[in-house]
């Protein structure tokens, strides 16, 4: 929770001093499990997530006001998440909650900004019911970024890049142990031959036999 602002209540603005969210909904505003299973038909990790923004007004009072957010499940954290610096929510689950363990990140709040003059006194978001409308929304952004070859290709690469880079890595790590191991062998041979206690093989390669000959005695 922030403190509130004096200069921001001189000019009339409102300010959000916390914010929230959690899966168990209040009285009246749980999602339609119909509509839920529509979503989760083409984006399986979907999560209703309700979040809470309490604002401070230009006359001090303080005023909770709840809105809709677009949840995605991940059983972890994944690579793009944190290279974009993105932040599980701490969010409270249901009973009957569809996820096992994992984390919920927050894709997008389902509301509409204020007027531009809204805007400029920092006013809450417009609320939006959990209708027909975010199911067809997020349909068609889940169609669209099918249906573009930039967007799908961008994934596709920067997981390959992901996935080569992990791999040039433990590659290295493999080379570097090798080399150490190589010339930790060599000192060791040169300690044993120091020692008299193992020779340099002969030049001639007919003096000696291979290691996978099986020698016979002669009746």
């Amino acid at each position: 929770m922030s403190a509130p602002n004096p200069s921001a209540s001189r000019l009339g603005q409102w300010q959000c001093v916390d914010t929230y969210y959690t899966c168990v909904f209040p009285v009246g505003y749980a999602p339609d499990p119909a509509l839920v299973a529509r979503i989760r038909a083409f984006y399986p990790q979907f999560v209703p997530v309700w979040m809470v923004k309490e604002y401070v007004t230009p006359t001090g009072g303080r005023v909770n006001y709840g809105f809709h957010v677009i949840g995605r499940w991940e059983a972890f954290p994944t690579p793009d998440d944190i290279e974009q610096g993105n932040v599980p929510l701490r969010v409270e689950r249901p009973a009957d909650f569809p996820f096992s363990g994992g984390v919920i990140y927050e894709q997008s709040p389902w509301s509409h900004p204020p007027n531009v003059e809204g805007q400029r006194l920092n006013l809450p978001d417009v609320f939006r019911e959990f209708d027909a409308r975010l199911v067809e929304w997020m349909d068609a952004a889940h169609r669209e970024m099918l249906r573009t070859p930039w967007k799908m290709k961008g994934k596709v690469l920067s997981a390959v890049r992901r996935e080569q880079e992990a791999e040039a890595r433990e590659l290295a790590a493999v080379k570097a142990n090798r080399r150490l191991e190589l010339i930790d062998d060599r000192a060791q041979v040169m300690k044993l031959m120091d020692a008299g206690k193992i020779t340099s093989p002969p030049r001639d390669p007919q003096t000696y036999v291979q290691a996978d000959t099986v020698m016979e005695e002669t009746p």
